[in-house]
């Protein structure tokens, strides 16, 4: 591989390693992160040189008349907003091709959160003619205003506290207290943290209440009204000392926009402050990993002196793993992104050095995200993702704000327009605003959010899919699956074939007989209600096979972008005549290769182990009850079994028992009761089968949603084609009234 330029390196990241690793959703989130901090540069060196200049001369701004440096650095964020998002848009787009997510969102399946209506759970869709779970509109509207009331709420109690710790600072700045500015900011730094902290489990709340259907709705409408508060809680203190603290407390000078820096100063120095804790906390990751494990380990040991001592056994690497915290997904890190960003483009006026600073934040965030991730959290469950989803409409509103907010620093903050009045300082306003937008949208139109070499790789990627699927797009002469089902070839005799062409000729009987034409109008029924069922099941194979591509080798479902569909529901009942102690047993359920997929190659068919909880003691002698439920996902091979180890954490060796069901006697996708022989540990150390000695369990595996779409397909046309041929026959006089067609 090229090796990367060495300006460059502070943003380099193993793109396609945390794809392959983590999966698109979480890769996708560090490709956005490190291309903002890589187009920070831009605005970071027009800062810089900026607030150099203004350093220098010893002019901050304050000066009346027109600052021109002033004016060129607000355009350069203003153009930079705009080049960075459509450059972003074009390179997400490049980024969904490349992985094979493009048109995710629109073939998204049910959140399994999502429930149906109490009243009507279940309702058969007018489009698939299939059972689908159901919520109706109107709920979710007057929980939806529900949502709102409790969000306008939050926003008049953090406004609330806003005014209180201006009239805090006014009153400070009144008794000659010169402190008074920098201990609000402070205060406000910790305001807007408190509130965010708090609002967050307020929002996720009700927006688990609106019951959204997909993952991507959800996260939309939880990433609106999180930030639809935050813009208040963030910004509205900037904006109060702005645009309206002059005419209600008054600045320390007439320049607020000087106040506007110093608030800006404390709130990235808080942001400073947070990273640095969160890095040593991270930092101290090691020690406090190995305190976990000596602690588990004293737990699980016979001897705890000889697990202090350093003897133990180590823990399983899946053991390791649960010591670990969860990962609560990339939704924090980009509603901490999306804020600097307001940040950096809204108030660039006021500190010009706040696109470095937002630069140096973002490369920390970079290495400390990848070593949490790797180090300090549990691995997350790979996710596809085709955008940043909503945050991608943020960004274009901030980009928007920016225009608004720099605008009114330049035009009512700042001393350029002093001498003007109120009037005429609007009029300015609005004339510099206008055509700012209209720079920006006529920029925003002319670069296109994606490439036409690229939408001409969409279409044709689309057409192949299509054609190779036999669904559709490509017409010629080779048909497909669908068009061989349609011609329906109708198996008869060479004789009836014979007869048929007589008859068209005018030869044989009149015609059947009234009977015969009864039973012949009864089987065109029969026949027209198996094609519209064949017609509804090719449109549900069609809309499946969108999401669903099912690997012949494997024997399991996947998307289209390589995830394996494949789902292990257990749940395990109670073990039989098994001694071991209740409180200290324990199951640990693995996936594990047969031997000929081990000697394939492949070395996980399925996810880590999951392990029990402790096991209860039964009604009946030497009966051990779980009652415990396992979801074990992706499985990614049929060519698998299900491994049972029943462990006793009293005993050495603590593993009393196994057994084992292979997944392909699951292979009919429905729920199956097994009584399972368990081999057990004899005194001499060898596992031998008793068989009294049962574990009871209910297994059901899915793996995909093609394959019986498909059966039920062809046992449809099968019928159809005996149909149609007994009324062929029944039409040349093959069949009696009374025969039935196997007598033919």
């Amino acid at each position: 591989a090229n090796p990367t330029p060495w300006y460059l390196v502070p943003f380099a990241q193993p793109l396609h390693d945390i794809r392959d690793y983590f999966g698109e959703r979480l890769a996708l989130f560090f490709a956005w992160l490190g291309f903002y901090a890589y187009w920070l540069l831009v605005p970071a060196a027009a800062g810089l040189a900026y607030g150099a200049y203004a350093v220098a001369a010893g002019d901050p701004g304050e000066s009346e008349g027109v600052n021109y440096y002033q004016v060129a650095f607000v355009t350069v964020v203003i153009l930079w907003t705009v080049l960075y998002k459509t450059h972003w848009d074009q390179e997400s787009a490049l980024i969904a091709v490349a992985w094979g997510t493009h048109g995710f969102e629109e073939e998204e399946a049910d959140r399994p959160q999502f429930r149906g209506w109490p009243e009507e759970p279940r309702r058969r869709s007018e489009v698939t003619n299939r059972l689908e779970t159901y919520y109706p509109e109107d709920q979710r509207a007057r929980t939806q205003v529900g949502s709102v009331i409790m969000m306008l709420t939050m926003i008049a109690a953090c406004l609330a506290v806003m005014f209180v710790l201006f009239y805090l600072e006014y009153e400070l700045e009144s008794m000659g207290y010169d402190w008074g500015s920098w201990l609000v900011g402070v205060l406000f730094t910790c305001e807007i943290q408190f509130f965010n902290r708090y609002y967050k489990g307020i929002a996720r709340n009700l927006n688990d209440l609106e019951n959204y259907q997909t993952q991507t709705e959800f996260e939309d409408m939880l990433i609106f009204k999180t930030f639809f508060f935050q813009i208040f809680n963030n910004y509205a203190a900037l904006t109060f000392a702005a645009f309206f603290k002059e005419m209600v407390f008054g600045c320390v000078s007439d320049y607020c926009l000087g106040e506007v820096r110093e608030l800006l100063i404390i709130i990235f120095a808080g942001r400073f402050a947070s990273l640095g804790l969160t890095v040593l906390e991270a930092s101290s990751f090691q020690y406090r990993q190995k305190a976990a494990e000596a602690a588990m380990l004293v737990r699980v040991s016979l001897d705890p002196a000889e697990a202090q001592a350093g003897r133990a056994p180590q823990l399983e690497p899946f053991e390791q793993e649960t010591l670990l915290e969860r990962y609560d997904g990339e939704f924090d890190g980009y509603a901490k992104a999306c804020i600097q960003y307001g940040y950096v483009v809204m108030f660039a006026l006021a500190l010009p050095f706040a696109p470095l600073l937002a630069l140096l934040e973002n490369l920390v965030e970079l290495r400390l995200k990848a070593f949490q991730l790797t180090r300090t959290y549990q691995r997350p469950d790979p996710a596809p993702a085709e955008d940043v989803g909503l945050w991608g409409a943020v960004l274009d509103f901030m980009s928007l704000l920016a225009v608004l907010t720099n605008t009114g620093l330049f035009v009512f903050s700042g001393n350029t327009f002093a001498e003007y009045d109120l009037e005429v300082r609007w009029l300015y306003f609005l004339l510099i605003e206008h055509a700012a937008l209209a720079v920006v949208f006529i920029l925003h139109q002319s670069i296109p959010s994606i490439p036409e070499e690229l939408e001409d790789t969409i279409a044709r990627q689309s057409y192949v899919v299509d054609k190779h699927k036999g669904l559709g797009g490509g017409g010629g002469s080779g048909g497909g699956a669908e068009s061989a089902a349609s011609r329906g070839h109708i198996e008869i005799s060479a004789a009836a074939a014979g007869t048929l062409e007589k008859k068209g000729k005018g030869g044989g009987r009149d015609g059947p007989s009234k009977e015969e034409s009864k039973r012949i109008r009864k089987l065109n029924q029969r026949l027209e209600i198996l094609q519209n069922d064949i017609r509804i099941a090719k449109r549900n194979l069609k809309s499946v096979m969108k999401t669903e591509v099912y690997n012949e080798l494997t024997g399991v479902g996947e998307t289209k972008h390589g995830l394996s569909l494949g789902v292990l529901t257990i749940k395990l009942i109670l073990a039989e005549k098994v001694d071991a102690k209740p409180d200290e047993t324990t199951v640990v359920i693995s996936i594990k290769p047969t031997k000929a997929v081990s000697r394939g190659g492949l070395a996980e068919p399925g996810p880590p182990p999951q392990a029990s909880k402790p096991a209860r003691r039964g009604a009946e002698p030497r009966t051990l009850d779980f009652n415990q439920v396992f979801t074990m996902a992706p499985i990614r091979t049929q060519d698998a079994e299900v491994t049972f180890d029943i462990m006793d954490k009293s005993a050495k060796p603590k593993r009393k028992g196994s057994c084992r069901i292979l997944l392909r006697e699951l292979a009919n996708q429905q729920e199956h009761e097994k009584y399972l022989n368990v081999q057990v540990r004899g005194p001499d150390g060898h596992f031998q089968t008793i068989p009294e000695a049962l574990l009871f369990v209910r297994c059901q595996f899915t793996y995909s949603k093609v394959v019986p779409l498909k059966a039920n397909i062809f046992t449809l046309q099968d019928k159809k084609r005996q149909i149609e041929k007994e009324i062929t026959l029944r039409r040349l006089g093959q069949l009696g009234d009374d025969e039935e067609m196997e007598a033919v």
